[in-house]
């Protein structure tokens, strides 16, 4: 007889079983005779017996694996005759493997409970304040989720990693939490600025050790292992995708030597004059954006607007029965002449701009530009070697700057 997969289930000639019917946890599990599942809960033995589903859950990839098992096992019961032992054997084994699923993810959920109340509590607040930002319902289930994270990185026990490694530091008066390595670098970075310029001190930390993923929750940040810090976010942003590539258009079509998604070298290994020139055209870059959008972008703002107003007069005029045809043919020709002027390239190179980030950061950019750190900041910290932001390829992070260690360590 045929079978086939369809949406998730097994169809058997005319008969379709849902595949979550195999292997739903439930405690006990009944038999296929009434009987309930031996399997041996020892979760030594569980681990040796079922070694895929506990690394997989270990990183955070469990559903993966047990969703490829159901398919194994829908498959095996579709394959011809069997005798009545058999049959027995492949029931008893599906429940098994689904009471294996619950005790081995009840373990890990017990393990990280176990792991988060060793964290040092002064921790333990960076914890919560991410559990609410990325709505948790709490620290503990945060943790269990952020754990995987640090295993793919190779951290076999973050809460033992971060209690030997994350200390607090002092940098030009203010307090932070960072990897003991990073604190270090940052004492050499004090001692070569000096602290007698009160400008130094308008420089502000936005944060060391934070525990989270990058961005897009592909993997474990550089915050979370303590080894980054960044400076002043707000004037110094990061660019990156869409917003990375429209700059570049800007950048291009106003024939600027240098654009956002190239890669300069290692900063971190470069000769003084080196750097000093690589800052010096991110700041012609940046200055070069803020003339361009000071021109440009409060025409194309009051454009855009005047074009959104009469689109609605000319639709509120054509759902009318009785509006008067001029009006109608008025309200069109004010819209298409301004569809026109903004079909300009200045104009269209600013409303990707905004599509692309917002108003807002058009706004930010204008004002405050994409850098504003201290050359002697970026020096002091390169010549400490730590590596910039701006050194990365498909796009800049100017206010990043994180110290380079082995993946699997902290």
């Amino acid at each position: 007889m045929g079978h086939r997969l369809v949406n998730g289930s097994l169809r058997i000639g005319k008969v379709e079983i849902d595949s979550g019917t195999l292997c739903r946890s439930a405690s006990p599990v009944p038999g296929p005779t009434g009987f309930t599942t031996k399997l041996d809960p020892d979760l030594g033995q569980l681990k040796r017996r079922y070694p895929e589903l506990w690394e997989s859950i270990l990183r955070g990839d469990s559903d993966t694996v047990i969703s490829r098992n159901r398919t194994a096992q829908l498959l095996a019961m579709a394959e011809g005759p069997r005798s009545f032992n058999e049959k027995k054997d492949l029931m008893w084994g599906n429940r098994d493997y689904a009471r294996g699923v619950e005790l081995l993810k009840g373990h890990y959920l017990d393990m990280c409970r176990e792991e988060y109340a060793a964290i040092d509590d002064s921790l333990k607040g960076l914890f919560r304040s991410m559990a609410k930002e990325k709505k948790f319902s709490d620290e503990h289930e945060y943790y269990a989720w952020l754990r995987t994270f640090y295993y793919r990185w190779g951290v076999r026990n973050p809460a033992l990693e971060l209690n030997d490694n994350i200390i607090k530091g002092k940098f030009l008066s203010q307090d932070y939490l960072a990897h003991k390595r990073l604190v270090e670098a940052m004492k050499e970075v004090e001692e070569e600025l000096g602290v007698s310029d009160p400008d130094l001190h308008k420089i502000k930390i936005n944060g060391a050790f934070v525990p989270r993923p990058i961005g897009n929750n592909q993997a474990i940040s550089q915050h979370a292992l303590g080894r980054a810090i960044d400076f002043d976010p707000e004037t110094n942003p990061q660019l990156s995708g869409e917003l990375a590539k429209v700059l570049d258009e800007i950048l291009t079509f106003l024939k600027t030597p240098w654009r956002i998604r190239t890669q300069p070298a290692k900063i971190s290994i470069m000769p003084e004059i080196a750097i000093e020139e690589i800052y010096s055209k991110m700041k012609n870059m940046s200055e070069t954006l803020q003339a361009f959008l000071g021109t440009w972008l409060a025409k194309w703002e009051q454009l855009s607007d005047k074009k959104k107003l009469y689109e609605k007069i000319v639709t509120d005029l054509e759902r009318k029965k009785k509006a008067d045809p001029i009006d109608v043919d008025r309200g069109r020709q004010e819209k298409y002449e301004l569809s026109q002027e903004l079909g300009g390239e200045e104009y269209k190179l600013v409303g990707k701009l905004v599509n692309v980030g917002g108003r807002e950061t058009a706004r930010r950019i204008r004002d405050k530009g994409i850098i504003t750190l201290d050359l002697r900041l970026v020096k002091a910290m390169t010549k400490a070697r730590v590596k910039w932001g701006a050194e990365w390829n498909e796009q800049k992070d100017t206010m990043h700057f994180e110290i380079p260690l082995p993946k699997g360590s902290m």
